[in-house]
């Protein structure tokens, strides 16, 4: 089966696009689960258009992949395989871990760790009708229905 080169290559340049804007708004954190399942579905199009163009183009791509071009190649394949295969499945930013950690400390015990202005912290807490308990930030945020986000950002004085 012949196929045509504008086919191969405009496919393969229109899913690039595509997968690397999204995969640049995933990297800065801009998130949402349209974004991810376009990165994802274009990305799994994206590795069609690439075959398409390789097919479309294969003698030129004998040619250009000879000598030093064909082990940079290799040795770049090789460390990805590698890379891939020696990180770890699923593995959890250390920052999670951390405001997991904070958040499982009682009230008193977060106010002193990170500097909380008390008299900033009592003025929030009294105008949103809470009363002080020292116990842990999760279950106090749980306990007074409000976002454990807000709260936290109250010890930090913010």
């Amino acid at each position: 089966m012949k196929i045509s080169k504008p086919v191969g290559t405009t496919s393969t340049i229109v899913t690039f696009v595509v997968v690397g804007i999204t995969g640049i708004l995933m990297f800065f954190d801009i998130k949402s689960s349209g974004i991810k399942v376009l990165h994802e579905y274009v990305g799994m199009a994206m590795v069609i258009a690439c075959v398409l163009h390789i097919m479309a183009n294969l003698t030129p791509f004998k040619k250009y992949f000879v000598g030093k071009k064909l082990a940079i190649m290799s040795v770049l394949f090789a460390a990805s395989v590698v890379f891939i295969a020696a990180t770890p499945n699923n593995p959890k930013p250390p920052l999670k871990d951390v405001y997991q950690n904070f958040t499982n400390l009682n009230l008193s015990t977060a106010e002193k760790i990170f500097g909380t202005n008390e008299s900033l912290f009592n003025e929030y807490l009294n105008k949103n009708g809470l009363k002080f308990e020292d116990i842990s930030v999760k279950e106090f945020a749980a306990k007074n229905n409000i976002k454990e986000n807000d709260l936290v950002k109250k010890l930090l004085n913010k």
